[in-house]
This record gives structure tokens, sequence and C-alpha cells, in this order.
């Protein structure tokens, strides 16, 4: 038995009560009546965002609609719900056909639901990426973020959207790096150099990054990062800038000749 669409818009707007059980016995057959109903029906308010776009036609009648119903109302109360529906990936779930028969859909839904309010945040980043989307690392990359903390999850995001790291032979190797690697400044060394167009061009980033990520003093770990990307240094003596980083005394004189690599030009 199929509850009147109409009425459940309706009383939603009388009572100011809607119940998101009630979406899954949507009448498929009203959707034409309700988006075009004159807005005065409504007393001059302005449709409510959430009814509205999943009663679009095309999402109506998508082959993961129910699917997706499920998953919003049985893993997230009400107010996950409401917090979920303003947020990135719940606007181009409805508003974006593309995404939301994406082969990834269901998982990256399920992820999310699952997540607490600030990872989901950040899931949700890699979930509408089209760069992650056409790559083959998205649930690679989907997977990884899940376990991580909101704040590494929201840097890790600079890589898993990074075209030049995806399109790369090193986005996996360097995922694996920065999520085993427990040191905030390697941690930030690392990202910086697989974030780098430069460095992924070059013949140097794979032994670059394993040198940052077993490096004895992690204090130099920023010094050597700058170098790793500096486009003056990979196209002429870069294993002796490296070098010379390395035997440097202090941070600070390390820091000064790798800063002054970073922006030197031809």
């Amino acid at each position: 038995m199929t509850t009147n669409t109409l009425k459940i818009i309706e009383d939603f707007y009388k009572e100011n009560i809607f119940s998101s059980r009630d979406l899954l016995n949507y009448d498929k057959e009203d959707t034409f009546k309700i988006t075009h109903m004159p807005l005065e029906k409504f007393e001059n308010k302005v449709p409510n965002e959430l009814i509205s776009k999943l009663i679009e036609p095309y999402f109506l009648k998508n082959k993961y609609y129910d699917e997706i119903m499920k998953l919003l109302i049985e893993n997230v109360d009400e107010e996950s719900l409401y917090f979920l529906m303003y947020t990135a990936y719940y606007k181009a779930l409805l508003e974006d056909e593309y995404k939301i028969s994406d082969e990834y859909c269901l998982s990256d839904l399920n992820m999310i639901a699952e997540s607490d309010k600030n990872l989901s945040r950040h899931l949700m980043t890699t979930a509408v990426d089209l760069n992650s989307l056409k790559s083959m690392y998205h649930g690679f990359d989907m997977d990884i973020l899940k376990d991580e903390t909101a704040c590494r999850a929201e840097l890790l995001n600079l890589i898993t959207t990074n075209i030049f790291s995806l399109n790369s032979s090193y986005h996996e190797s360097d995922m694996e790096l920065l999520t085993k690697q427990k040191d905030d400044d390697i941690f930030y060394s690392l990202l910086i150099v697989a974030d780098d167009k430069n460095s992924l061009n070059s013949l140097y980033h794979e032994s670059d990054m394993d040198l940052i990520n077993s490096v004895d003093d992690s204090s130099m770990a920023i010094p050597l990062s700058f170098v790793a990307i500096s486009k003056y240094s990979l196209e002429n003596n870069h294993e002796e800038d490296i070098n010379r980083v390395l035997g440097s005394d202090t941070y600070d004189e390390a820091n000064k000749y790798a800063s002054k690599l970073l922006y030197k030009k031809h």
C-alpha cells in the first residue's frame, strides 16, 4: 500500500512534522503533480529541499533509488539526515545524475552514513570529486579515509583528488606511506611531495618519498621536501642538493639552503 505523496508534503507544511520513513512509501506516480504544484499551495513557503530533491523524476527512476533511501534511513538518525542533506555529497547525489549512477554510490553513501560527522565531511570531498571517481583508486582511497582521523583525512584529500597523483604510478604507494606515517613533521613533508606536480613528473619522486619517510631526524623532513619539489633542483643537481641538506649541521642551515632552491629559477 503506497502513501499519498501529496498528503505527506502538505502535512509537513501544516504541522512542520516530517518522518523520513515516509520516503520509502512514496507513490512515484504522484511525481508529476508534486513537481508541478504551484508554490501558492505551500502558502508562499519555499519547498523543503529534502522533499523537492527526493522527488525529482530522474532520481525516482534511478535503479539505486530504493537502496539509497534504505541506507539513508537505516544508517542515520533524524538529526544526521538533515545534517548530511545539506552537505556536498548529498547536494551532488540529489542534483547530479552522473554521481547517483556511479558504481561507487552505494558503498560511498554507506561509509559516509556510518562515519562521525567530522570525518563524513572529508569522505564527501573525495566521494564527489570527478578526478577520483574517474580513477582506478577511488575505492582504495575511500577505504583508507574511513579509518583516518578527520584532521588527517582532510589533508589526505589533497592527494585523493589530485589529478597528477591519480594519473601517476605513485598514487597507491604514496597513500600507503602517508597512512602508515605517525610523525606529524614527516607526514606533512610527505604530503607536500605527494601533492606536487614537479615531483610526480620527475625520476626522483619515489626515492625522495622513501628518503623523507625514513629520515632519522624528523626536523629535516621539511627541508628535504622543499628540495624534492624544487623544479630547479629536479632539473639540475638534485642528488647533490639532497646530500647538502642531509649534511647540514643544523635545521636552520638546511632550511635556508632548501628554501633558496625552492624559489630559484633557471
